[in-house]
């Protein structure tokens, strides 16, 4: 590389690998990394932790009680990263790798349910298309912008109260299903 560019160039490849470091890219994708593939990890194994009824459903619902408390509980780390590093990572951008990572991680365990389901999923392709802009990519995003504003504390607060009453209402408005008393 010293033969092939000028000084300039070089000072320019330098400056931009050291923005690398002072940004702490490697260091949040490795830590990325390593948490979805823990999640994907745990996920997988919990999978098969009750075993399956004859319609292939989990039939142990303490096991599905189990996983989606360890799931809460790792998804409110997301507030707490967002807040550690808004000054380092701009919202998009912390978005889209954290999507892209989780996404890496998840492909080889998933990649042949997809293709055995791609019939059932391609008929009902732009309700997932809508699922993953509205829940995934844009409730990220501005959760990561509003990191910029507010605390880790007022983020997941706002970002796990409003989602309970929202999908009521929606679930009600769109699907009219019956909101009992008790609720």
């Amino acid at each position: 590389i010293l033969q092939m560019l000028s000084a300039r160039e070089l000072r320019g490849v330098m400056a931009h690998e050291l923005a690398h470091v002072k940004h702490r890219d490697i260091l949040i994708s490795t830590i990325s990394a390593t948490m979805a593939g823990a999640i994907s990890m745990l996920a997988n194994f919990a999978m098969f932790f009750g075993g399956r009824d004859s319609e292939g459903r989990p039939s142990n619902p303490i096991a599905g009680i189990a996983v989606a408390l360890l799931a809460t509980f790792i998804w409110s780390w997301n507030f707490v990263v967002a807040r550690g590093i808004y000054k380092q990572v701009p919202p998009v951008t912390l978005a889209f790798y954290r999507w892209l990572t989780a996404t890496l991680v998840i492909l080889p365990f998933a990649i042949s349910s997809f293709k055995k389901e791609w019939p059932v999923i391609r008929k009902s392709l732009p309700f997932f298309i809508l699922a993953a802009a509205t829940g995934i990519s844009i409730f990220n995003t501005f959760i990561y912008i509003g990191a910029q504003y507010t605390t880790a504390i007022n983020l997941a607060l706002i970002g796990t109260t409003s989602p309970p009453i929202l999908s009521v209402l929606f679930a009600a408005i769109i699907l009219k299903e019956k909101i009992p008393g008790m609720r």
